[in-house]
């Protein structure tokens, strides 16, 4: 594959790389996948370099100082906004810097790094650990952009927004909590700023799309899983089913009475679909049986009432009042009954169909309808 040359004479052939393949754009080696370990080495050369230099050249104390913090940490600062490097890997990658520039500076290799990296007013030598110059730096940059409504700023809207679809829940971000929810959320640059601010107990509040609760009683089905002890991987797996399903809350997967889930929700055929404003990520055609083995028994566990009959799918806790302010059921509810036609109409889309009468299932008294164009 080529592509012509700003100058609209030469051709260029495109290279092929794999998703993981890093190159570097702008100084910082960015890979398709996320992951970063091309920046991870980069950055290991640099700081291998200058704790040579700090090794092999005669420098006074307060010059080796002068250096580490004025020359080399604005170095590494550089990148540091788009990184997400954790903790134990700057402090690995830091490690020739303590060996070489502690005894420079007139103290022993193994100083406390506590009180290296502490702040002067409690008597530390107020050196800002890399780690909480790259989470600063994320969180300054989430909210000039947010606030500024620049193009990377409604990019990193849309990745919030995404960011609470996987989790089923709403914000404002860093509400939800990371040690119980994370597992669930696709690893990226907002995830991990999410784990900051869980860390530190910090809110970022933005008027971005949330993902409301419909009625009275309502509650997200991500929470109610969490409530009676899913984790983990079962904790995943029934976010796949749920994201599958495109539902979010009960009122997503209750019959339109709020008294009981829907025989084709619980089963794994479809939800109610009535946030049809929300554009879920692409779905596989199916899933196993053991996910729907799962979500059958973390919805009766979670949400079922305990004294069941047979095959009844009762709420301990029914849905009440629809929420007028969030929903104009009347707009997305797609069966409808004619009490006078004894008829039932099913939304398609912008188009109908209509079900008559065939009579009735053997035993039982409900009467049998059968769909046909309108």
């Amino acid at each position: 594959v080529t592509v012509r040359s700003p100058s609209g004479v030469d051709r260029s052939t495109l290279r092929r790389f794999e998703v993981s393949h890093a190159e570097k754009t702008l100084g910082t080696y960015l890979a398709m996948d996320g992951n970063e370990e091309a920046q991870v080495d980069y950055m290991r050369g640099q700081i291998a370099d200058f704790a040579d230099c700090l090794r092999i050249h005669k420098t006074s104390k307060n010059d080796a100082w002068y250096a580490l913090q004025r020359s080399f940490m604005k170095t590494i600062e550089y990148p540091l906004v788009v990184t997400t490097i954790p903790f134990s890997t700057w402090s690995n990658l830091l490690h020739p810097i303590h060996k070489a520039l502690l005894p420079k500076a007139g103290l022993s290799s193994k100083f406390p790094h506590a009180v290296l990296y502490g702040p002067t007013a409690a008597q530390g030598f107020g050196l800002l650990h890399p780690w909480y110059i790259q989470e600063i730096e994320h969180m300054t940059t989430l909210l000039a952009e947010l606030s500024n409504g620049t193009q990377t700023g409604l990019l990193l809207q849309a990745s919030m927004e995404q960011l609470f679809l996987e989790l089923g829940q709403s914000g404002p971000l860093g509400t939800n909590n990371y040690h119980t929810f994370h597992a669930v959320a696709t690893a990226t640059w907002i995830r991990s700023v999410w784990k900051t601010l869980d860390q530190f107990h910090i809110t970022i509040s933005h008027p971005t799309y949330h993902l409301p609760l419909l009625r009275d009683n309502d509650e997200y089905l991500m929470h109610g899983f969490a409530r009676v002890g899913y984790k983990g991987k079962d904790l995943t797996t029934l976010s796949t089913c749920r994201m599958f399903l495109k539902a979010t809350t009960l009122a997503d997967i209750a019959t339109v009475d709020g008294r009981s889930i829907s025989s084709w929700a619980f089963s794994g055929k479809q939800s109610n679909a009535i946030r049809p404003h929300v554009q879920w990520p692409r779905q596989p055609p199916s899933l196993s049986t053991q996910h729907w083995n799962t979500w059958k028994q973390a919805l009766t566990k979670a949400f079922l009432s305990q004294y069941q009959n047979g095959s009844s799918r009762k709420l301990s806790h029914p849905l009440r009042t629809w929420n007028s302010d969030q929903i104009n059921l009347s707009l997305v509810w797609r069966y409808w009954y004619s009490p006078s036609y004894n008829q039932i109409y099913r939304r398609d889309g912008i188009s109908w169909s209509i079900a008559d009468t065939t009579g009735r299932r053997q035993g039982n008294r409900r009467p049998r309808f059968t769909f046909h164009g309108i």
